[in-house]
C-alpha cells in the first residue's frame, strides 16, 4: 500500500509581511560603536612574542660563543701541555752491576758428523 501525500495549507501567503519596529531599538542607526579588530590584537601579541624570541636567541648565541671560547682556551692549554711533554730531555746514564764472567762446569760438546740416509742412497746409485 502506497502512502498518500497530503499537503498542508500555505499560511504565509495570507500573513502580513515583517516590518521592523524602529522605535524599539535603543541605538541610533547611523552610529557605529568603537571596536577593535582581532588582527590588531594578534599583531600586538605577535610583536611581543617576536621580541621575546629575539632576546632568547641572542642569549643563546652569547652562551654558545662563551662556551666556544672556553673550549678553544682549553684546547690551547692542552696543546701547550702536550708540546711541553714532547720536548726531549736527556736521560742520565744508568749504572749497572759489573758483569762477572764465570767458567762453565759443563764439558765441551764432541762434534759428530750427521749420518743421513741420503749418503747411503748416493752410494748405492754409484755402485
Amino acid at each position: 500500500m502506497k502512502a498518500e501525500f497530503k499537503a498542508r495549507e500555505n499560511g504565509a501567503i495570507f500573513a502580513q509581511p515583517f516590518v521592523p519596529n524602529l522605535a524599539a531599538t535603543r541605538k541610533p542607526l547611523g552610529e557605529v560603536p568603537a571596536f577593535r579588530l582581532n588582527t590588531e590584537v594578534r599583531a600586538e601579541q605577535r610583536a611581543v612574542y617576536e621580541e621575546a624570541k629575539r632576546l632568547h636567541e641572542e642569549e643563546q648565541q652569547r652562551v654558545f660563543a662563551l662556551e666556544k671560547e672556553e673550549l678553544e682556551r682549553e684546547e690551547q692549554r692542552q696543546l701547550m701541555e702536550h708540546r711541553k711533554m714532547l720536548v726531549h730531555h736527556a736521560q742520565p746514564v744508568r749504572q749497572f752491576k759489573p758483569l762477572e764472567i764465570k767458567k762453565s762446569d759443563k764439558a765441551l760438546t764432541a762434534p759428530v758428523a750427521p749420518h743421513f740416509a741420503v749418503d747411503e742412497r748416493l752410494c748405492r746409485q754409484h755402485d
